[in-house]
Order: structure tokens, then C-alpha cells, then sequence
């Protein structure tokens, strides 16, 4: 084949389909061209269609990597999020299991001092008088530490307090 200069125009010889080249005819006359220059004209369009398609696959593609970043982005913080609340959840667990025990411990402590209180009541028979001064030395015992009473003036203390104890109680159900 000869090589072509730029500025010579090459003619060619191409079989057309019948159908084909009814459809060019028509377009033709509607559009005030030669043959020629509707099959030219269609050509050229067919390179400028095939350009704006390239252009919006490259778009598209642009904001595809765009969309799969913030994807990214977003299921990162999902997961940060996710292993933070998990993290909550699990000391939130721990709180739980503590305050569970310390409970029971109450609830042990509480066991024994209901015990301890049907014991008093039925070692004491239905002495109210007795019963409420052995309970009120019981509360304020409770309430001091052990190394409170190796001193005599705390035992000295202890027993005012219970006295005074013991006196608010019985005014309080005078007044009743």
C-alpha cells in the first residue's frame, strides 16, 4: 500500500448492504449531503462518540475509586466504632461481675445477721427492751474497726454510744 500524504484524499471502494444504504440516502437528503459526506459525517461522529464514551468510562471509573475509598473510610470507622463498643461491653461486663460478688457478699453478710438476729430474738424471748439494747451494741460494734477496741476509753466510748443509741430508740417509740 502507498503511503498516504495528509492533504490527498483517498477514494475507496466499499460494499454496502442494500438496507444499509437506503438508511444512508435517506439521512443523505434529509441532511443536504452527498453520499460521500453523509458516510464521512457518520464516520467522524462514530470517533467523537467513541471519545465521549472513553471520557465517561474514565469518569466513571474516577468515581468508582472515589465511592471505594470512602467505602474504605467508612468501614474503618465502623470497625473502630465496633472494636470500641466491644470494649465497653466487655469492662462493662467485668463491672457487672464485680458488683454481682460484692452483692452475694452482702447478701451472705445480711444471711448471718438475720440468723443472728433470730437467735438473739429467741435467746431473749419477746423482751423488747432487751432485744433493741442488744441490737443497737450489735450496729455500733459492727461499725468500728477491730483495732478500735484494744483501748479502754474506746470500749468506754463504744458503750456511751450505745446507751445514747439505745435512749434515741426507746424516745422514738414513746413519741409513736
Amino acid at each position: 500500500m502507498a503511503k498516504i500524504t495528509p492533504r490527498e484524499t483517498q477514494h475507496l471502494r466499499v460494499r454496502i448492504e442494500p438496507k444499509l444504504l437506503t438508511k444512508l440516502e435517506k439521512s443523505r437528503e434529509k441532511n443536504g449531503r452527498t453520499l460521500t459526506g453523509e458516510i464521512v459525517s457518520r464516520l467522524e461522529q462514530s470517533f467523537q462518540t467513541d471519545d465521549r464514551v472513553a471520557k465517561v468510562e474514565e469518569l466513571m471509573l474516577q468515581r468508582m475509586e472515589d465511592w471505594k475509598d470512602r467505602y474504605d473510610e467508612r468501614l474503618e470507622t465502623v470497625w473502630q466504632q465496633r472494636k470500641e463498643a466491644q470494649a465497653t461491653a466487655e469492662q462493662t461486663l467485668k463491672d457487672l461481675e464485680l458488683q454481682k460478688a460484692e452483692f452475694e457478699q452482702f447478701q451472705r453478710k445480711s444471711e448471718g445477721a438475720i440468723r443472728a438476729a433470730a437467735v438473739v430474738d429467741v435467746l431473749l424471748g419477746r423482751n423488747k427492751l432487751k432485744s433493741d439494747l442488744l441490737r443497737s451494741f450489735a450496729f455500733e460494734l459492727a461499725a468500728v474497726a477491730e483495732d478500735w477496741l484494744a483501748s479502754e476509753s474506746n470500749h468506754r466510748q463504744l458503750a456511751d454510744r450505745v446507751v445514747a443509741r439505745f435512749n434515741n430508740q426507746q424516745t422514738q417509740e414513746a413519741g409513736r
